[in-house]
């Protein structure tokens, strides 16, 4: 606890030091005097102790030394550092007090102000001194006794006392004073810590964080229990970080979901439902209150829903609507929910546990009491009861009733702890779109707010209740979330000379109360009432249209039963008034999830491949099918929209007309979709497939990822080198980030289907050779479990495949000869320019270039045609996907006709004259030396990495991805040697390394992440991080 200063003041001869005297002596305190510090001064100074010369003395010593070097002396003196509890007698001036409140901060300081008049002074005074008695005036009007006689010091007073009183009496005034601010005192600390707990349990770690969210309390004391809390053991079990966030991410995603799964409101129950924001707010209110002892929602369900899934404490939730408690049944183990109206008992077995309850009651007594009176049944003996009020302007007469309430509850023993303004904030329901949408100027946002009154309950508090009539209703809907109808059972009214009347104005009022609910009998949503003669034809209506039924289907219906009416008439008023049927169209050209599938499963042949499974399960949008997301998954990747500034062949700058990956990527999927069409497979796995089957490139095409592979394997082989198909899979299983967030999944990667990881993986060159990047190589040394049975890819991969090749292909020709890299004679003396209909001799005038992209459909149509041909004569005797599987041959390809003319193309043309080419060799060494460099710069300084991507990547530290090279290597370090590091890496400042012989030694995370980052580059971006990092360590 902190030390309490307690000083005191009073005139001359009103008995403060008697009294400071015997405050001190009775709780054993240290006191000091003015009086006295001023008395040894003179007496060090040889003066007497006269009244007048102490004044003089006092006003002296003040000049001399100012107010704090007064107060400090004072202390010194008195030999008193801030060290425990002290009286202070003799208080004479403002600013003395407040100086000796700042220097002996953060002490509890309190004043007490003895009250006497001037004659009852003076009488004491002749009694002890008749001289003094005789100066009092003079005494008083000296400049050391202003502010005492003025009454400044009395006006600052925390504490005045009776002077006339008995001094007995006067002590026990000031100590049964003391008790209280110590027991307040003790409950605000103890509230505080409270709060510290609960903040540092919810992942708040540092002061500031922890002090910024308290707010309000005194930072010395907010720090001076921080640090107690910090050395002790915390009462509430501290969540780990990255879960208590997982927690909070998860539950705002469900949260924010949860309004499309809620019924729409009920008008007449005042149903307005929380912005996302406030839901949150309250929760974590609750939560800091609640001090993990058990809470309850009543009124409150998304309030209670969100609390469950974040805290995961014991949580009751109660409402009156059964169409909300149906939405929240996908509730944690820890939350109980029921269907409860205030009006009821309670259940005994949820009554007395809680420690908070959640309300918010519609603003109307007696309802309004009989919330607070269930909130303060469910709380245990002490506890907090959370109100939520209608802001003040809501209503004319809303300040008086808000006033009185207040003076109600003091006067049953309820405790007002805050009055939060414009805490709440709720989404505008459907019922005041329909009734405001007539002032031009509303737009429709969240307008209304409401204020929270936090109570704290002790044994004592009570209400007392009126016995009530229930209201009961029944509820009629064909989908809760859409519209729904309300039906008061036994408020009919049989004298009516219509069976249906309309309720005029209810549409227009923003109260439900300001019309005379006895009268409204049905009303809906969309905020239509009626007034109705017989109840059992309203319920058969609303009945019939619940159950999906037509109004003509209804009128028949209606006619059946009650043969003395006019169905037709009745059936239609009913719509008429109430717009039962509006909106209620059956979609004509809207196909369900289900048809889709049928459809795509009918356009299939039985080769086509079907999604087996994802990484992590996830929920379907209802829209999509399970390849469509893969599609849209890669499309929307950060990976893949780096491909457009990838190089494909030539360097990305040279020329924009040049291939990056990106078109040729979609150069692919055009030409496997073609494929895929033609054999019935599926063309939504095809387009993902092409699509994401370059997404693991590196920047500066081939060359940086033999660089890679080159550099990796001579750090370590044991890590597997480098291959920009297998890097796909990373890419799309932990490095791409966009499910990462606990709130949307909480997952890394994509979390692609197997088949469309297939594609990314066995896009390769070769199926069996013995080549270091052929499909069986691959597979033999693979991280991915489920990748290494070699079984050959389905068709729509190898079709993916193919086009591939024929994509590079054609663009490499083009781009070569745009280049003026290939000549014409060059084609000329290729085979495959003799197939017809080619006709690659340019006419007069003509380019070679433009003759050949006038060529390039008769190109295709040749190599098209031919793949086309030979994947159906490959397939003729094969009928399921396993044997697709087992096959250890393309079945999708070329020819064997063809196969020598396109490997004639490559040996001549791309191999024997692009790839020698002075201005590609020149690109691939400057891409070697920026890729091995930045490699190395990052493995050694990873902070040089982009902040986004350490902040991705640092979440896969514990991952099994990591775990795998760690494995791999038999350490969790990796040795980088010296000789390989050509800048002066030890200029970069505060990086220290760990050396073995001619080795630095690197956490493995550290190089893998340095790879990933490397291989994510565009070739821009490598230049430029090259440029900027490693210019001034090369010089």
């Amino acid at each position: 606890m902190k030390p309490v200063i307690l000083g005191f003041a009073g005139g001359i001869g009103s008995g403060k030091s008697k009294l400071s005297s015997g405050v001190a002596e009775k709780l054993g305190w240290k006191r000091l005097s003015f009086g006295d510090f001023v008395r040894s001064v003179a007496t060090e100074r040889k003066l007497d102790d006269s009244r007048d010369t102490l004044q003089e003395l006092g006003e002296k010593l003040i000049d001399e030394n100012g107010y704090e070097g007064f107060c400090r002396d004072f202390l010194s003196w008195g030999q008193y550092r801030n060290n425990g509890n002290l009286v202070i007698d003799g208080i004479r001036h403002k600013e003395i007090w407040n100086t000796l409140k700042r220097i002996t901060y953060p002490s509890n300081t309190l004043l007490v102000f003895v009250e006497l008049s001037f004659d009852e002074r003076k009488k004491r005074l002749s009694e002890r001194s008749p001289m003094d008695a005789k100066n009092l005036g003079r005494y008083e009007s000296h400049s050391t006794e202003r502010e005492v006689k003025d009454l400044t010091l009395c006006q600052r007073a925390d504490l005045h006392i009776n002077g006339e009183e008995s001094l007995d009496r006067q002590i026990e005034v000031v100590i049964s004073y003391l008790k209280k601010k110590d027991s307040d005192e003790r409950i605000h600390r103890k509230e505080v810590i409270s709060a510290i707990k609960q903040y540092k349990a919810m992942g708040y770690n540092t002061y500031p964080e922890v002090l910024g969210k308290i707010g309000g309390a005194d930072p010395a004391l907010v720090e001076e229990l921080w640090n107690k809390e910090k050395s002790s053991k915390t009462e509430i079990p501290p969540l780990d970080m990255d879960d208590s966030l997982k927690s909070r991410l998860i539950a705002r995603h469900l949260s924010a979901n949860l309004p499309l799964k809620l019924p729409v409101s009920n008008p007449i129950m005042c149903q307005w439902w929380f912005t996302l924001d406030t839901v949150v707010s309250l929760a974590d209110l609750v939560w800091i209150l609640a001090e993990s002892r058990p809470t309850a929602f009543l009124g409150t369900p998304t309030v209670g829903y969100h609390y469950a899934h974040c805290f995961k404490q014991k949580t009751t939730i109660l409402d009156a609507d059964r169409n909300v408690i149906e939405s929240l049944m996908d509730l944690p183990d820890c939350a109980t929910i029921q269907i409860y109206d205030v009006y009821d008992e309670l259940n005994t077995a949820i009554k007395g546990i809680h420690k908070v309850v959640l309300i918010d009651p519609p603003w109307y007594t007696p309802i309004f009491f009989f919330f607070l009176e269930r909130a303060r049944q469910l709380l245990q003996e002490e506890g907090y009861i959370l109100c939520v009020l209608p802001s003040k302007l809501t209503r004319p007469g809303l300040i008086t009733e808000r006033t009185e309430l207040i003076h109600q509850l003091l006067e049953k023993h309820f405790e007002i702890v805050s009055l939060d303004t414009n805490f709440v904030r709720y989404r505008v329901p459907d019922f005041e779109v329909f009734t405001l949408n007539s002032i031009q100027e509303f737009s429709g946002r969240w307008w209304r707010s409401g204020d929270l009154l936090t109570l704290r309950v002790h044994k004592n508090s009570y209400l007392t209740l009126e016995p009530q009539k229930k209201n009961e209703m029944k509820i009629f809907y064909q989908n809760p979330s859409k519209k729904r109808f309300f039906l008061a059972v036994n408020n009919t009214d049989p004298s009516l000379v219509n069976m249906i009347e309309l309720v005029e104005g209810y549409d227009r009022s923003l109260s439900s109360r300001r019309l005379p609910l006895e009268q409204i009998a049905i009303w809906g949503s969309n905020k239509k009432a009626v007034r109705l003669k017989d109840e059992k034809i309203g319920e058969l209506i609303l009945e019939s249209w619940a159950k999906g039924k037509t109004i003509p289907e209804t009128i028949k219906l209606l006619n059946d039963q009650r043969s003395d009416l006019d169905g037709n008439q009745i059936v239609k008023l009913f719509n008429k008034y109430l717009e039962i049927w509006k909106g209620d169209d059956i979609p004509v050209l809207k196909r369900t999830l289900e048809q889709r599938e049928q459809i795509r499963k009918d356009s299939l042949s039985c080769l086509a491949s079907v999604p087996t499974r994802r990484e992590y399960d996830f929920q379907p949008d209802g829209f999509r099918l399970d390849f469509q997301r893969d599609r849209d998954r890669i499309l929307w990747s950060h990976s893949f929209k780096r491909l457009s500034n990838k190089t494909q062949l030539f360097p990305v700058e040279i020329d924009d007309h040049l291939r990056r990956r990106l078109p040729h990527s979609i150069e692919v999927m055009q030409l496997a979709l073609t494929i895929a069409a033609t054999f019935g497979l599926d063309q939504d796995l095809t387009e993902a497939g092409a699509l994401g089957h370059d997404i693991g490139h590196t920047p500066f095409g081939h060359a940086g990822e033999y660089t890679l592979d080159k550099i990796i394997n001579e750090i370590d082989s044991n890590l597997g080198g480098f291959n920009h198909y297998e890097h796909g899979v990373d890419v799309v299983r932990w490095l791409e980030d966009v499910y990462q967030s606990p709130g949307v999944g909480g997952i890394p990667g994509l979390n692609l289907t197997f088949e469309t990881v297939e594609c990314i993986f066995k896009h390769t060159y070769n199926r069996n050779y013995e080549d270091r990047y052929a499909q069986s190589n691959l597979s033999r040394n693979t991280k991915y479990q489920d990748l290494r049975d070699d079984k050959s890819c389905h068709l729509e991969g190898q079709a993916v495949r193919i086009a591939d090749k024929i994509s590079y292909l054609i663009s490499d020709l083009e781009d070569g000869i745009r280049m003026k890299l290939i000549k014409l004679n060059d084609l000329v003396e290729c085979k495959f320019f003799e197939r017809p209909p080619i006709d690659i001799i340019p006419s007069p005038g003509e380019s070679l270039y433009e003759r050949f992209i006038s060529q390039r459909r008769a190109i295709l149509k040749v190599i098209m045609e031919d793949v086309i041909n030979a994947t159906d004569k490959n397939l003729a005797n094969i009928n399921s996907i396993e044997k697709i599987r087992e096959n250890r041959d393309y079945l999708v390809t070329y020819s064997e006709d063809l196969k020598p003319d396109i490997h004639e193309l490559w040996e001549k043309l791309q191999a024997g004259i692009l790839h020698k080419d002075p201005s590609v060799i020149a690109q691939n060494l400057y891409a070697t030396k920026i890729i091995t460099e930045l490699l190395l710069l990052y493995t050694i300084s990873p902070k040089f990495v982009n902040e986004r991507f350490r902040g991705t990547y640092r979440k896969l530290k514990n991952s099994d991805y990591i775990k795998y090279y760690i494995q791999r290597v038999g350490d969790n370090k990796i040795c980088i040697p010296k000789r390989l590091i050509k800048f002066n890496y030890d200029k970069i400042i505060g990086i220290t390394f760990e050396q073995k012989r001619d080795n630095i030694l690197i956490p493995i995370e550290d190089f893998i992440g340095a790879i990933n980052y490397v291989a994510s580059l565009t070739d821009i971006q490598a230049k430029n991080e090259h440029q900027k990092f490693l210019r001034l360590f090369l010089q």
